[in-house]
């Protein structure tokens, strides 16, 4: 099924082993809401948190840096922290995380 999010437990084993595709993909993290690492299409990872933003009703997407250079319970620590702080921005101020 086309679009269809795959949640998984992340761990390091499925980081490493996660392969590129014809497409970038996501996979979602089953521990860390919004959470996951995306893997292009030519197999760069890269951890992602995602959010709604108050004001505008639009997802407000944030790096936390690329796989093996920041670690799983790193990302999932500024994850955490970055839903915290987009949880209490204001409406319409752009958020500048990590």
């Amino acid at each position: 099924m086309a679009g269809r999010a795959t949640k998984v437990t992340l761990n390091d084993i499925r980081a490493k082993n996660a392969k590129a595709g014809p497409k970038r993909r996501i996979l979602w993290d089953a521990i860390q809401p919004n959470f996951g690492v995306q893997i292009s299409e030519r197999g760069a990872k890269s951890w992602y948190v995602v959010a709604p933003n108050r004001a505008t009703g639009k997802q407000t997407w944030v790096c936390l840096g690329s796989y093996p250079r920041v670690s799983l319970a790193d990302a999932r620590r500024s994850a955490g922290e970055a839903l915290g702080r987009l949880e209490r921005e204001p409406p319409g101020r752009s958020a500048h995380m990590v």
